[in-house]
């Protein structure tokens, strides 16, 4: 069964500005200078999500999105050496 664009309350728009947070935060994890900056820009990114989301009826975001948002925010925190790559430093802020 495929779901109609009337059965979602988002639209390409909120895909987009999904993109648009992603890009935003690995540019700015990129070049954080320590652990608290890291977690900063995580949680700015979680939090951008989080209302984002909320603006969608809270289905912008489910399980298998859930998984690949946290992958990708978790391996880029990791990846400045501030955070380990086996925690999960989403879950304090993430609503979805």
């Amino acid at each position: 069964m495929q779901m109609d664009e009337a059965d979602v309350s988002y639209d390409e728009s909120h895909i987009q500005t999904c993109d648009g947070i992603l890009d935003d935060y690995l540019a700015a994890i990129a070049v954080a200078s320590d652990r608290k900056e890291s977690l900063l820009r995580v949680k700015q990114a979680v939090v951008r999500l989080n209302k984002l989301n909320a603006s969608c009826g809270h289905e912008l975001i489910e399980t298998d999105q859930r998984e690949y948002l946290c992958d990708v925010i978790i391996r880029a925190a990791a990846l400045t050496g501030f955070i380990e790559a086996d925690s999960d430093v989403t879950e304090k802020w993430r609503e979805w």
